[in-house]
């Protein structure tokens, strides 16, 4: 006589949903009966089709998880149900588990490799619980970076043009005063000088319509960066009504057109925050490389160095500066920017910078033996 399966109590169901790999769940107490049960009992549509409830394939969320990682075969298959036979179960054959199929690149293998050998340590160990800073591919990124910012300003394109290398620095220190008037996020200074910059060089023009160019920069520069950026009244203002809103419209058509819209530019902070992580720097010292970073906009001679050197140099030279030894990665640098405009040494005199334009270590005799060879 069969035994009635049990009642189900709060807490308990008859046939619960069991995760993967457990032991099987029982029909009733004790063991899978060997006869029949009967039509009306839950267990006899799994007996019908030689069927055991407990064996589940897994679960479809657990499949796409890792076909989304590319390991489409990392789970094992689930085995075959069982067969009964009127003595119990009939002896099954083991199945091999299949082998995975997720094989990393070279690039994964030569990196794991190297900061193990090399005993590297991770900058960005500490910031993977943050998803936006980005650290499981950050790497990545700058080595995209690095690829786009080899389209630089030709050295010394204003030869032969009605401007100099003394305009574009009285330029340059005006749009350092119109980014301190609107306060404007650094990405927005750098990218008005790169426009500015990458303009000049294919589309000369007059002693008239520079400031123009500067203008409609920034303007173009604080729409592409700025949450918020001015209204173009502002900018119009800010040049005391020399140009209208108007002149400013269309030679924004013109850059934009001039750079086939290619404003998605490598910056010199964007490396400046990385170099700076990485060494540790503190706030002196990164104060310090902004300022002498921002000091490299003013010259001519710089204007065809990659944003990623000019920012290793700049930490270079403020490490050197604060009592570290020499690294030796730069050999020359012209500071005689330092002596000449006023409105960036004006910017990092204030107390949000540290004052660290009016710290003594830049009027050292090692600064001035340094940029000796340039001053000539």
């Amino acid at each position: 006589m069969l035994r009635r399966p049990p009642r189900s109590t709060p807490g308990r169901t008859l046939f619960p949903s069991p995760p993967l790999f457990r032991s099987p769940p029982l029909l009733g107490e004790g063991r899978v009966p060997a006869t029949p049960p009967s039509p009306s009992s839950p267990g006899h549509r799994f007996w019908a089709r030689g069927e055991c409830p407990h064996l589940l394939t897994p679960p479809p969320q657990a499949l796409l998880t890792l076909q989304l990682r590319g390991c489409s075969h990392a789970f094992p298959p689930a085995p075959p149900a069982p067969k009964f036979t009127t003595h119990g179960l009939a002896p099954q054959s083991p199945i091999p588990m299949e082998v995975s199929e997720c094989s990393l690149s070279d690039d994964t293998l030569c990196q794991a490799f190297s900061d193990v050998l090399l005993d590297v340590e991770d900058v960005d160990e500490e910031d993977a619980s943050d998803p936006s800073l980005c650290s499981s591919y950050v790497k990545d990124i700058y080595k995209y970076l690095r690829q786009l910012e080899v389209s630089r300003s030709r050295p010394q394109y204003l030869d032969g043009q009605k401007i100099n290398g003394n305009m574009r620095a009285t330029l340059m220190d005006w749009l350092v005063q119109v980014q301190l008037k609107f306060r404007l996020q650094q990405e927005t200074l750098y990218l008005a000088v790169a426009v500015t910059d990458r303009f000049l060089q294919d589309n000369p023009v007059s002693k008239k319509l520079l400031q123009l160019v500067g203008t409609t920069a920034i303007f173009i520069a604080s729409k592409y960066e700025e949450m918020f950026p001015p209204h173009i009244g502002d900018f119009t203002y800010v040049t005391d009504y020399t140009y209208t809103k108007l002149e400013i419209c269309q030679m924004e058509v013109k850059i934009l057109q001039a750079l086939d819209f290619g404003l998605s530019l490598p910056l010199p902070p964007h490396f400046l925050r990385r170099i700076s992580n990485v060494l540790e720097m503190d706030f002196q010292q990164h104060c310090l490389a902004k300022y002498l970073m921002e000091l490299s906009i003013l010259d001519y001679d710089m204007v065809h160095f990659l944003p990623s050197k000019t920012a290793a140099a700049a930490c270079c030279l403020a490490l050197q500066l604060t009592g570290y030894e020499w690294c030796g990665f730069m050999n020359r640098i012209n500071l005689i920017t330092l002596i000449s405009l006023q409105a960036i040494k004006d910017k990092y005199a204030s107390s949000s910078n540290g004052k660290i334009s009016t710290i003594g270590q830049l009027n050292s005799s090692w600064l001035w033996d340094l940029a000796q060879p340039l001053l000539k």
